[in-house]
């Protein structure tokens, strides 16, 4: 079982509108609760579960964001967040069996989600996005309808639900 200790959360920005000024101890605290239950998850993970983990969890503009949505997926317009995971054996210096980056987008969550940040607040709506973005780091998709049922019930044990 993955201990706080375990986890390593690092935070950058290259836009002005930083959703995290003021809860960036949410954030940490969203995403190392969700590691400390990676063993008790109720759905077979397509590939083992790291041990320890170093996120990157940052911000970026609409014009980056569609930059490296086309780069990653071949969709040339922004989306609210994306995850990139890299094994330690890319990285042979890490500390950690994965290094991971998720990056949002402020606008396009502004756009994508504007309802429901009415409904909930922009704290949940973010803590939602960064659960989501957790959990395909940890390999989950949802390309395929059986596979995005396994990571909706993932979501799910970890507290949200879109």
């Amino acid at each position: 079982r993955m201990g706080k200790s375990n986890l390593k959360v690092q935070f950058f920005k290259t836009t002005k509108r930083y959703p995290y000024a003021g809860f960036e101890g949410d954030v940490k605290k969203t995403l190392t609760t969700c590691a400390a239950r990676l063993a008790r998850v109720p759905v077979r993970p397509p590939q083992p579960f790291p041990s320890r983990i170093i996120l990157e969890v940052g911000c970026v503009g609409p014009k980056r964001m569609a930059g490296v949505h086309y780069r990653a997926l071949r969709r040339a317009k922004p989306t609210d967040i994306l995850s990139f995971r890299m094994a330690s054996h890319v990285l042979p210096n890490s500390e950690a069996d994965v290094t991971g980056s998720l990056i949002l987008c402020p606008v396009a969550v502004g756009k994508t989600w504007k309802a429901l940040l009415q409904e909930v607040g922009k704290k949940a709506v973010y803590q939602r996005l960064l659960i989501h973005g957790f959990v395909h780091l940890m390999g989950f998709d949802h390309h395929r309808a059986s596979d995005a049922k396994k990571m909706q019930q993932v979501e799910k044990f970890f507290g949200i639900t879109f």
